[in-house]
């Protein structure tokens, strides 16, 4: 017997709760993340792998998460938390959680999730590492927001997933159709400096870049070189 896919929402958007007739409270906290992510991780084996599962919302607070119980920040894991079948998934979070969420997760080695929305503030170089690994299978994708690496809210510069080599050959995003960035830092770097994007099946474009120094003729110029033919917005 078959059972059709059905979405799965996982909600943990209040990062301090206090109950006022007790000393008990909760915060946002590598403990609890840890706890989490086991808890994803057996919800997928109770199904099948994530078999029913194809469409994923995961909102976690958006503020720095506090180091307790000697964890650390959780590094990329062998743990499913991106089910393998998993075809559209809306993340909201820390930059901090990118690794733990973002490598070696099933979702992107299966290259099946195809639908990606971002709300993080995450730097240029996190960005092009997350296009390049759903080169092959992402169609759309929208992401919110880039920021410069010296921007505050970043609150470190280092980029938290493996940046791409510099030497690497232009990336093919073939089966990209829709674009969706909301940047406060100039995107150029997606087509100006090696590696270089290409968009040969974008048609669908949506810039919000406030940055004074991003140049959308240029990058108009640019996409419709590479092939793609887009609606701009």
């Amino acid at each position: 017997m078959s059972v059709a896919p059905f979405p799965i929402e996982v909600v943990m958007d209040n990062p301090f709760t206090h109950d006022e007739n007790s000393s008990y409270y909760t915060e946002w906290s590598t403990g609890n993340l840890n706890l989490l992510t086991h808890q994803l991780n057996s919800s997928w084996n109770a199904l099948g792998g994530g078999r029913l599962c194809s469409k994923l919302t995961i909102s976690l607070p958006e503020e720095r998460i506090r180091i307790t119980d000697g964890i650390g920040i959780l590094p990329a894991t062998n743990r499913v938390l991106l089910p393998r079948d998993l075809a559209t998934l809306e993340w909201t979070g820390n930059r901090e959680q990118l690794p733990i969420f973002f490598t070696r997760q099933a979702a992107f080695t299966n290259r099946t999730l195809v639908n990606l929305t971002l709300h993080c503030a995450l730097s240029m170089d996190e960005c092009k590492t997350l296009l390049n690994r759903g080169r092959g299978h992402l169609v759309n994708v929208s992401i919110k927001t880039i920021r410069a690496v010296n921007d505050p809210i970043l609150d470190q510069p280092r980029a938290l997933l493996s940046p791409l080599s510099s030497s690497a050959q232009d990336i093919q995003m073939t089966t990209l159709r829709s674009l969706n960035i909301t940047s406060t830092a100039d995107i150029r770097d997606l087509y100006a400096s090696s590696p270089r994007f290409q968009f040969p099946a974008l048609r669908k474009v949506t810039l919000d870049v406030s940055s004074t120094d991003f140049d959308i003729l240029e990058c108009k110029r640019y996409l419709t070189k590479s092939g793609a033919n887009p609606k701009w917005k």
